[in-house]
């Protein structure tokens, strides 16, 4: 169950990294050490993936953001961000029935 949680919080993550949120500047400090805490129950790759998060946490999150790019390229930036988020939620509701077929055999 700890690990499908922390699946769920590090998708989201991820997915608010990409898009530059500044949602995830003021939600990492609460995240980061919630997911740590439990960090012998997760495996290997969410492991990995949790590490490449925090690789990526600099001084230009902490400091904000300056925004996109230009006014014109945030709608195509958003189209790719969704598409993105879209097949990320697929593979964790994929992975996630997958987990509970392991568990409960039908």
């Amino acid at each position: 169950m700890v690990e499908m949680v922390c699946l769920h919080v590090i998708s989201l993550m991820e997915a608010l990294q990409e898009c530059n949120s500044t949602i995830f500047v003021k939600l990492i400090p609460m995240w980061l050490p919630m997911i740590q805490s439990n960090l012998k129950h997760l495996s290997a790759g969410l492991q990995l993936r949790l590490q490449a998060i925090q690789n990526n946490v600099n001084h230009q999150y902490l400091q904000g953001l300056q925004g996109c790019a230009q006014t014109s390229a945030i709608p195509s930036v958003l189209r790719k961000w969704l598409q993105c988020t879209q097949f990320k939620m697929a593979q964790v509701e994929i992975q996630s029935s997958e987990a509970v077929s392991q568990f409960y055999p039908m």
